[in-house]
């Protein structure tokens, strides 16, 4: 009963392995190490595009309320809102999200952010900042 078992629990964890994958010429890349550059050059490249600007924030937030009906804030709640994101807003809102679930289309699950937020916190910040200036996010 121990050695199917065993047998099995190995290859389920071979099957989890990426052993290949085509970078950005098209070529199959195999091995441990080429694979992994393979994915930081995509995700370096990716992250260094230039996003084009839209319209300012609270315009958006105003033409979404707008088309909204029996939807209104209050002043002191939109001046809540105009204000800019912190760190402890950002750290409060990753801590009450499931680990199990991916935070959008790449399948990065949400404890990586949670483990590696102490790393991550500054690009974070930058990132949601740049939102809020009317940066358009790859990809959204």
């Amino acid at each position: 009963m121990g050695k199917p078992l065993a047998y099995n629990t190995r290859q389920k964890v071979t099957q989890d392995v990426i052993i290949s994958i085509k970078d950005n010429q098209g070529q199959i890349v195999r091995g441990y190490l080429s694979v992994l550059n393979v994915f930081k050059d995509y995700y370096s490249e990716f992250y260094q595009q230039e996003s084009q600007p839209s319209c300012d924030l609270g315009e958006r937030i105003s033409q979404y309320l707008s088309k909204t009906p029996g939807l209104r804030l209050l002043a002191d709640e939109s001046c809540q809102l105009a204000t800019p994101i912190t760190l402890d807003e950002i750290t409060a809102a990753l801590g009450s999200l499931p680990n199990g679930k991916a935070t959008g289309p790449d399948m990065i699950p949400m404890y990586f952010f949670k483990f590696f937020l102490g790393e991550l916190e500054d690009d974070i910040l930058a990132l949601f900042k740049s939102v809020e200036d009317g940066v358009q996010v790859l990809g959204s």
